[in-house]
């Protein structure tokens, strides 16, 4: 009887320089001792292979501990970089293993490696594993807490010295395998599609899987409703779950970056236009861009110009702002700004200006770059750029919308606006910056470090 080993491989294979232990593959062999060991090379591993050996070399020197022969088998995918690729690698794999099943005797036993390697290998892995048409044992391997030797992961150490360090080549080196059960398998699976759901940032959908698993998802389910009340702007709700959650001050950030109440309201709008634009629902981000154009600018008027337009409008029942003549003549700014509106419109229009209309973005361009109010504002170059693109774009956008029924790509903006979705992200962030809102870097990708959080919670 002959004990077989299919491993793919990962970035702590073999041996994790930050705990000085085992990776999984390499430990798997400790225990288990398998005759052949057939690993599977992506293109990174690979290289990292024929760079110094440290795949054969570790099991080289284990087999010599072992006092015994390893046969082992490398099957090489040097054109294989996306590694994420789910669907690539249940072909894959299941082509692989087919192989294997056809070589052994039926008293051989095959165990497969469901440690190592990238989330779309172990997802594969735990989909052949659930269509049951071959018989094989997965092993996982529990992660070591770390090493008393605390060396960082970051320094690079000779092969030999790495393999003299690895602690678990003490004679008590605790054994961190186990044969996954169907019901262990089924969590794991169930995690694995949470995690897919989390990084296509659709929270209501990973809440629905994690709530049938009951007290397993105990540590996390809650992050995930917080998760999904983020994404519907329902901040009380968010407050009080984060104050509920057992989470470090960094963690809460992630949730809810932006304490201003005033502030997060645009920003956290910003950051679903920005979401949009990720999952390519490009129809949905150029509808949902005017509103916060509009209110930029407006915030821009009053942090550059000190121009508080709410002084000059008036808003009906249904939320719409109206100029108001009377406010405008009302006192020397409301005056100034009917002479920039009026010159305005008689030079592009060649007609007086109508102030019985709503309040528009175009409006607040006109009166952000008049030369009445620009005239102080030279060393402002980069704030003309933006309101005159913002504006333009979200002129062309919103046309597309309303008027074609095509479906919008990132091409077809860029090939309307001369911007695509990036590009008009990276102007909403400027026009942010204009309009008195200094976000930091790091929140603009808040939602993803949000993710980051759930997943390190769910073990």
């Amino acid at each position: 009887m002959s004990i077989i080993l299919f491993s793919p491989l990962g970035n702590h294979d073999p041996i994790a320089t930050a705990n000085l232990k085992d990776g999984s593959m390499l430990h798997i062999t400790r225990v288990f001792k398998p005759d052949k060991i057939i690993l599977y090379m992506s293109k990174s591993i690979l290289e990292n292979h024929k760079k110094d050996n440290r795949f054969l070399y570790c099991l080289d020197k284990l087999a010599e501990m072992q006092n015994r022969k390893i046969d082992v088998e490398i099957i090489e995918r040097p054109e294989l970089e996306e590694v994420q690729k789910f669907e690539y690698f249940v072909d894959d794999f299941t082509e692989e293993i087919r192989k294997i099943r056809e070589q052994m005797q039926p008293e051989d036993t095959l165990l497969l490696n469901i440690s190592s390697g990238t989330p779309a290998m172990k997802s594969a892995l735990f989909m052949i594993q659930h269509l049951g048409e071959y018989n094989f044992e997965p092993i996982q391997v529990k992660t070591p807490t770390k090493g008393s030797n605390n060396y960082s992961v970051e320094q690079v150490y000779p092969l030999e010295e790495v393999w003299e360090l690895n602690e678990d080549n003490k004679p008590d080196f605790e054994n961190r395998c186990s044969v996954e059960t169907s019901s262990s398998l089924l969590k794991l699976k169930n995690q694995e599609i949470i995690k897919k759901f989390i990084a296509s940032y659709d929270y209501h959908s990973a809440y629905v899987v994690a709530e049938k698993m009951g007290d397993q998802a105990r540590g996390y389910i809650k992050l995930l409703e917080i998760a999904g009340e983020r994404l519907q702007f329902k901040f009380p709700e968010v407050n009080k779950g984060l104050k509920e959650a057992n989470l470090t001050k960094e963690e809460r950030a992630a949730f809810l970056p932006q304490e201003n109440s005033e502030i997060r309201k645009y920003f956290e709008y910003a950051l679903l236009l920005g979401l949009k634009k990720k999952k390519k629902e490009y129809a949905d981000f150029i509808r949902a861009i005017s509103p916060l154009i509009f209110d930029l600018f407006v915030k821009i008027l009053k942090e550059q110009f000190k121009i508080d337009i709410s002084l000059y409008t008036t808003v009906d029942k249904k939320n719409q702002r109206w100029w108001s003549e009377e406010k405008l003549n009302s006192d020397e700014t409301g005056q100034q700004i009917m002479g920039i509106l009026d010159k305005e419109s008689k030079d592009s229009r060649k007609r007086d200006f109508d102030f019985s209309t709503t309040l528009q973005s175009e409006h607040i361009k006109m009166l952000i770059l008049s030369g009445d109010l620009m005239i102080n504002m030279l060393e402002k170059v980069g704030l003309k750029e933006t309101v005159e693109v913002l504006r333009d774009v979200e002129y062309t956008v919103r046309n597309l919308a309303a008027h074609q029924m095509i479906m919008i790509t990132d091409e077809i903006i860029k090939n309307k606006t001369e911007y695509s979705s990036e590009q008009i992200m990276n102007y909403l962030k400027k026009a942010f910056i204009y309009a008195g809102m200094n976000i930091k870097k790091e929140d603009w990708e808040s939602y993803d470090r949000m993710n980051e959080v759930i997943i390190s919670k769910m073990g």
